[in-house]
């Protein structure tokens, strides 16, 4: 009976720490959504993407992002562009917004975040 209550145990405390931990600091919450949006830019699929069908584009985006609990982003607003294709800023838009990031804050917390996206 201890054996297997101690497997129990132990397996229970194993795949606990698997799952993604909440984060509380608001810095390192803005560092890991600039590693993750600036990974998820240099995709190859999203750069080939882009360079098919906007081969045109060249410049920033600015935009403020709110996250939500799970890593969901709930709001993408641009604040400052110098790319003037409303296709592509629509585009931008709804990808960023269909992306799930891997950080994950407490439940029901929000975090806004400013981040420049960047195409040369």
């Amino acid at each position: 009976m201890n054996r297997i209550f101690l497997m129990v145990l132990c397996c229970t405390l194993f795949f606990a720490g698997l799952y993604a931990q909440p984060i509380a600091d608001p810095k390192l919450i803005e560092q890991r959504v600039h590693a993750e949006l600036d990974a998820w830019q240099q995709d190859p699929a999203q750069l080939s993407f882009v360079a098919r069908h906007f081969p045109e584009v060249r410049g920033t985006v600015v935009a403020d992002i709110t996250l939500s609990g799970k890593g969901r982003i709930e709001t993408f607003f641009l604040s400052e562009t110098d790319i003037k294709e409303p296709r592509f800023l629509e585009y931008l838009q709804k990808q960023v917004k269909k992306h799930k990031l891997k950080t994950v804050l407490h439940k029901g917390a929000r975090q806004k975040v400013r981040h420049r996206f960047v195409w040369n």
